[in-house]
């Protein structure tokens, strides 16, 4: 090695140089949020979907009056519920009345100051 940045490199072996580039590469596509609240009492599993919904209608009421853009995507999930499993889920596990549970949710913007607005602590942080 001589110098502070150079690495000599012998014995090297693979394959030769392909006809075309290799391209990985990234683009900007509006802005995410994400929320992890645990939920407990009686039928948790629902209240979390409850939650979860009844933030996305009064996030979207606040852009309607703030005239900004409805989300682009949103995902709503309920861990604990069995959701996860989809088809395989047992049945009723969602109205079984469980204790306690997780509501994850994903919102996606085109605007940032709409998920500014949401995680300032006056949507998905108030009680």
């Amino acid at each position: 090695m001589s110098g502070g940045a150079q690495f000599l490199f012998q014995g090297a072996i693979g394959e030769p140089a392909t006809d075309s580039y290799k391209v990985c590469a990234t683009y900007a596509d509006g802005f995410r949020a994400t929320a992890v609240c645990p939920v407990g009492g009686p039928f948790a599993s629902l209240k979390a979907r409850k939650t979860g919904e009844a933030l996305l209608k009064r996030t979207r009421r606040m852009f309607e009056a703030l005239k900004l853009d409805d989300y682009t995507r949103t995902h709503i999930q309920v861990l604990g519920s069995e959701q996860t499993y989809g088809k395989h889920a047992f049945p009723g596990v969602m109205t079984a009345n469980p204790r306690e549970a997780v509501l994850w949710m994903a919102v996606h913007h085109q605007q940032k100051k709409a998920l500014e607005t949401v995680c300032s602590g006056d949507c998905f942080c108030r009680n």
